[in-house]
């Protein structure tokens, strides 16, 4: 009997081994323009790999490190998009280099479905997948794309990323029936899927979840909170919402991670960064082989104009994050500590 309880413990000790090392860590932030040359130059005078150097050792520490790449890529050229009327719109057109400069800080898994993704049209979309294909970046977003949906193998696992937005051009969130269609469809090919959506209003006034459609400058922005529950109930494990430039709530649903949207984290002027827009949260997760959430972390970093995230030790984007979700889900599953440790209650 002794034996076979040493071997049991044994066994035991290898199994927990086994799961550790199957454990993968995400680490996720929202909206990144490291400079434009549309319209006059708004680039960061010492470059972008300086831009983003507060945050690299931290973005490393994730096997999968995820950005929503604001704005197109591309050298020269391009015809830019015609803004609605009453719509005030920026163009960004950032450098084909600064996909090196998105690797170098440990980038592996992008999106580049976002309202800002056809801003000089076919031309700047596929300079962009172009220039992220050359440095190895997987990406998801784009009807025009190779294939829906992105997939990498991390840790052991194969991970695939669905990113949608509200543009013709991208994957259409407020189409949740062909959404829940496409989660289903990757949910099959990978162990884990992550899904992405920018949308929602955009703003100081958009902290809010309000689970309804969103309207801002008269057009639908989706309905987010439908969305992202649609998507866990067909199969994703980790959704990260971004668009309104803002920190907003974060919910476990069915054991899953919904982080309604993680804001701006490094643009380079162009960007409003005052107030709440200046809060840049970098989302660390753990989750289990089976893609349940495990335990997590929001390191806060700040922007100050003309940009780039530092660290921020009062700690304001977890502390945001905290506020609102408390708000916005209350009862929830979640805990979210000051220092911003995510635990399930």
């Amino acid at each position: 009997m002794k034996h076979l309880l040493l071997a049991l413990v044994a066994l035991s000790s290898l199994t927990q081994a086994h799961a550790a090392e199957r454990a993968l860590t995400v680490t996720a932030v929202g909206d990144l323009m490291l400079g434009s040359t549309w319209g006059g130059n708004y680039m960061p005078p010492e470059g972008a790999n300086v831009l983003l150097a507060p945050a690299k050792a931290t973005l490393r520490r994730g096997d999968v490190v995820f950005g929503n790449l604001e704005g197109v890529l591309l050298d020269q050229g391009g015809t830019a998009k015609t803004p609605l009327p009453g719509e005030t719109y920026f163009v960004f057109r950032s450098p084909t280099r600064f996909a090196e400069a998105f690797r170098n800080a440990g980038f592996n898994l992008m999106s580049i479905a976002n309202n800002h993704s056809s801003d000089l049209g076919a031309l700047g979309r596929k300079s962009t997948m172009d220039a992220l294909d050359r440095v190895g970046i997987p990406y998801s977003g784009l009807l025009d794309g190779p294939k829906p949906w992105a997939i990498m193998q991390a840790n052991g696992r194969s991970v695939g990323l669905l990113a949608f937005a509200t543009e013709k051009e991208a994957h259409d969130l407020r189409n949740i029936p062909r959404a829940v269609q496409l989660v289903k469809e990757l949910d099959r090919l990978v162990d884990i899927v992550i899904v992405s959506f920018h949308g929602g209003a955009e703003g100081p006034r958009a902290q809010r979840v309000p689970k309804k459609i969103e309207m801002f400058e008269g057009l639908s922005r989706g309905d987010v909170h439908a969305f992202s529950r649609a998507v866990v109930d067909a199969g994703a494990d980790l959704v990260l919402g971004h668009s309104p430039h803002v920190v907003r709530a974060m919910e476990l649903y069915k054991g899953r991670l919904i982080a309604y949207s993680l804001g701006n984290f490094a643009t380079y002027r162009r960007f409003n960064l005052t107030g709440p827009n200046g809060l840049a949260p970098l989302l660390e997760t753990e989750l289990a082989a089976d893609g349940a959430f495990v335990r997590g972390k929001i390191h806060s970093f700040k922007q100050i104009s003309p940009g780039g995230p530092k660290p921020d030790p009062t700690n304001a984007a977890a502390k945001k994050a905290r506020e609102l979700s408390a708000l916005d889900f209350p009862g929830g599953k979640l805990r979210i500590a000051e220092d911003g440790t995510l635990t399930a209650k």
